[in-house]
């Protein structure tokens, strides 16, 4: 498995989506290889809240839940 040849401890991971699915599914393996992870989710009250899951799957972990979307509308001009 992957998460056991990567090591990141002493790194931070953002991950987007972690709320549920393949992003929470992320969010968990980057734990497990030593990684804080800071989990945004559009969602209130999610799996990514808390983070329950993250310290029981990767005991000293910091894990920070975010609830925020990273869209944004268009006005016309450019973004940057």
């Amino acid at each position: 498995m992957y998460s056991e040849k990567l090591e990141l401890k002493d790194r931070v991971a953002i991950v987007t989506g972690a709320g549920r699915g393949l992003g929470r599914q992320m969010a968990l393996a980057l734990a497990m290889a030593g990684a804080d992870i800071v989990a945004a989710a559009l969602r209130r009250g999610g799996p990514a809240s808390g983070g329950a899951a993250g310290r029981l799957a990767a005991p000293g972990r910091i894990w920070l839940s975010l609830h925020c979307s990273i869209r944004f509308k268009s006005s016309g001009s450019e973004h940057t």
